[in-house]
């Protein structure tokens, strides 16, 4: 009996090898009956931290794919431990959590940057003297390995004093400055209710910064760079210069930059009815998005969860 506890407590000793981060400490202690290898009555498992150590495990259940951890059965297991078979109870409960392999998070898949779709839509291409009419965001999120659209949101900007406005670009994004029910908010209003959306999802994804997901990313990046130096908005939760530009994957994905044909070739539903509209054209361009990184597998990143060492690509 004493050598299969010695046993544990090596495989214990493994085990914290493996979830150092949580702070488990345990080690045995009190041992003072060694003859015949008898039940120690007391013989104890000492845990500290324990309660820093839970924490951190309910925050990251959804990190096993989908298992829940049984804390109730593993706290019972450490108040009831005094014989081998809470301490056999106690071993399977703590190697049953750390057993499953890691979930991908997303902010493991872009080292930290919260990818955020956006699409504007503005009243001509010079940003610094068309305004910008329409502002959407959409979120994505990983789901078993898997990039998948979250949430969207959007607001209509009124245009700032002084600005210019082409006919044409009303023509095509059939945006009516005078109806009523667009409830357009002030530039800088919307651009930090915007903004401040974008930090509540960083937040929660566990993210340091967001970056840019568009189609023509540069425009885009552009027109939002300007409006927050004229506003003189100095907390932007944007990366400044780096963006992802879904035309540049389309591109090499689907051999064509237009958002409609490359969405068409990857068997996404397109409606030229709806296209120019920012809440249209946010959600189908992160549709896109997801589309080409799930087709490049995890063990090609070099993720520390991947199952597969990445293989170099092919010269030909």
């Amino acid at each position: 009996m004493a050598g299969i506890k010695h046993c544990y407590r090596g495989e214990l000793a493994s085990l914290y090898g493996h979830i150092g981060e949580a702070q488990l400490f345990l080690w045995m202690e009190g041992v003072k009956n060694k003859t015949h290898g008898r039940h120690c009555p007391n013989r104890q498992l000492k845990v500290y931290r324990r309660k820093e150590f839970f924490e951190q495990a309910r925050l990251q259940t959804r990190r096993w794919n989908g298992y829940a951890i049984d804390v109730d059965r593993v706290l019972k297991d450490f108040s009831n431990f005094g014989s081998d078979h809470h301490y056999c109870n106690l071993l399977g409960s703590l190697l049953g959590v750390f057993s499953y392999r890691l979930r991908m998070e997303i902010s493991d898949r872009f080292r930290g940057y919260l990818p955020v779709v956006v699409d504007l839509e503005t009243g001509g291409f010079s940003k610094e003297d068309n305004p910008i009419l329409e502002v959407a965001c959409s979120f994505v999120a990983m789901r078993d390995d898997r990039l998948c659209l979250k949430d969207s949101a959007s607001w209509s900007l009124e245009p700032f004093e002084g600005s210019h406005i082409e006919p044409a670009s009303l023509k095509i994004t059939k945006i009516d400055l005078d109806d009523p029910n667009r409830n357009a908010l002030d530039e800088r209003e919307a651009l930090v209710a915007f903004f401040k959306v974008v930090r509540d999802e960083m937040k929660f994804a566990g993210c340091h910064r967001a970056i840019m997901v568009a189609h023509n990313a540069s425009f885009d990046q552009g027109f939002l760079n300007a409006a927050c130096e004229r506003l003189k908005l100095k907390r932007s939760p944007f990366h400044p210069f780096t963006a992802l530009d879904t035309a540049t994957m389309g591109a090499l994905a689907f051999g064509h930059t237009v958002l409609s044909e490359a969405c068409r070739r990857a068997g996404i539903d397109f409606s030229e009815a709806q296209a120019h509209n920012a809440a249209y054209d946010a959600e189908r361009t992160a549709e896109l998005f997801c589309h080409i990184v799930n087709a490049w597998p995890s063990s090609r990143i070099g993720w520390k969860g991947a199952k597969k060492k990445p293989r170099p690509l092919s010269r030909t």
